[in-house]
């Protein structure tokens, strides 16, 4: 996403700006949080200074201090800012303040004459705020023009839940886009490169394991690499040879154990537990077969596998027309427990 980022501003006049929902707990935090990110980027594009100590004055000064400063800057900012102010006061409650982060993007989008595209990542952590901040969102999509909305996040439920469920507010609001995992030599690079950085060596075999046991999901490349540097630590060895890689996926396996069973028993139906199931041990496999395997028919089960499809439980390919898991490690998790 930062290297998105960088070339649609190098190539463009588009302001870009990231907000990182995982630093928020509160409403306060999602307004503080996105109208910093908003401004700082644009003082940054148009090389403009002050605008970032003027908002410290008004988030974190004192009264008077924030005052004075709404007074000053004017326009956009000034506005907000007094929404803020009367949020401290109490005279305005969070939802008051929400709305005010909306109305604020879409005046200082037209205020600047400026295009925005807003990156919110790890969108599933602003579930917490009650989903209300969805109708705003929906409302604000329908309704501005300079701006538009990039949501992140690594939550299937939240997916389902926020964008693909007919009863929500953002239902097919947003076009849907899946990262795809990394290819075999992207991994073997960076697990050699990140263990030349603590002068520890692999071949490349072996830096080929990591892909076979992640499939490339960058999380589990990551945790099974931590993995292996810790033991590789322990036992005060400079070379990660088969066998710990091996430890280390055991290892990641019954890490995640509780997690995998907590989404694989409240997560899914029990139709749907069937098909996860046979899909994860058979793969790639066939509807027909699918139906087969748990003694259903295809035309009882297809409404089921597409929610799944849809909810990137399972992924289908187009030529061969078979299924399969999404996540690598999950269904290793899985064939464990049959």
């Amino acid at each position: 996403m930062h290297n998105v980022t960088v070339r649609v501003e190098r190539e463009s006049d588009v302001l870009m700006v990231e907000v990182n929902c995982r630093e928020m707990v509160s409403i306060e935090d999602f307004s503080k949080i996105t109208i910093k990110e908003i401004v700082n980027s644009y003082a940054k594009k148009h090389r403009i200074k002050g605008l970032a100590l003027v908002l410290s004055k008004i988030f974190f000064g004192k009264v008077i201090d924030a005052i004075r400063s709404v007074e000053k800057i004017g326009g956009s900012i000034a506005k907000v800012g007094e929404i803020y102010l009367k949020f401290r006061e109490r005279s305005l409650n969070k939802e008051d303040l929400a709305r005010g982060v909306f109305d604020f993007i879409k005046n200082f989008a037209k205020e600047k004459k400026q295009n925005m595209i807003i990156i919110f990542d790890e969108f599933q952590e602003t579930e917490k705020f009650n989903g209300f901040l969805f109708n705003l969102f929906k409302h604000s999509m329908d309704s501005q023009e300079r701006t538009k909305y990039f949501f992140s996040g690594s939550s299937l439920g939240l997916l389902e839940k926020v964008f693909l469920r007919e009863d929500a507010p953002l239902y097919l609001m947003a076009a849907r886009h899946s990262m795809k995992p990394l290819e075999e030599t992207t991994v073997v690079r960076f697990v050699q490169s990140r263990f030349r950085t603590m002068r520890i060596s692999l071949s490349e075999d072996v830096a080929k394991l990591f892909h076979k046991y992640t499939g490339g999901i960058p999380f589990y490349v990551q945790k099974l690499g931590l993995l292996c540097f810790q033991q590789a630590m322990i036992r005060k060895e400079k070379e990660i040879k088969t066998d710990l890689v091996k430890n280390g996926w055991r290892n990641m396996l019954d890490e995640f154990d509780n997690e995998f069973e907590n989404r694989f028993l409240r997560k899914f139906t029990p139709q749907q537990k069937k098909i996860i199931k046979t899909v994860a041990t058979f793969e790639p496999i066939s509807l027909s077969l699918i139906a087969k395997k748990i003694g259903r028919r295809s035309t009882d089960i297809s409404t089921q596998v597409r929610r799944l499809v849809e909810a990137m439980v399972l992924f289908k390919d187009k030529q061969k027309k078979n299924y399969r898991m999404t996540d690598k490690v999950f269904r290793d998790w899985l064939v464990s427990q049959v």
